[in-house]
């Protein structure tokens, strides 16, 4: 199955959380770590107080045993129910073009439950995955929040990057 992931390179990871503004005792989320290069980037910056969501169970478990301080979730970051805001959001998001979100069926995650969601009510029928992770994200962020997100530009050319944009 494919989820769309797309590995950060390590000094590609340390200049993104080098953008940051924030405190050191800030609260951070990597909503899909894979492999930790932004954890560990954050760490090596300073940063102790990181949680991160993966849904790659074999990814998790070799990043949780690498990083058992930190709060980190087997779980798929679009459905889990996030009641706290953050200070700090970081990402690399899953590249699953709008037609393959329905593969992920098998994990719980399809379109029609994503739109479950009345958070994701307002983005295009034709979003791309990434589109809800950054849009969830800027929803959990706290005012004046930082969110650093690697994406791709092609959205710029969508149909669906309008109304992306306006959102």
């Amino acid at each position: 199955m494919d989820l769309g992931q797309v590995f950060t390179n390590i000094n590609v990871a340390i200049y993104m959380v080098s953008l940051f503004r924030l405190k050191k005792d800030a609260l951070l989320l990597d909503p899909c770590f894979g492999k930790g290069v932004f954890l560990h980037a954050a760490i090596s910056n300073g940063y102790r107080n990181i949680e991160g969501y993966e849904i790659d169970c074999n990814l998790y478990i070799t990043t949780k045993q690498k990083y058992p301080e930190l709060n980190l979730y087997n779980q798929d970051f679009l459905l889990a129910d996030i009641k706290i805001k953050y200070d700090g959001i970081i990402m690399n998001p899953p590249y699953v073009r709008q037609e393959k979100i329905d593969d992920l069926a098998p994990l719980g995650i399809t379109k029609r439950v994503l739109r479950r969601n009345k958070l994701f009510n307002e983005l295009p029928s034709t979003a791309n995955m990434y589109m809800y992770f950054i849009f969830k994200a800027i929803d959990i962020l706290k005012d004046n929040g930082e969110m650093v997100v690697i994406f791709p530009s092609s959205w710029l050319q969508a149909k669906s990057g309008k109304q992306f944009e306006q959102l």
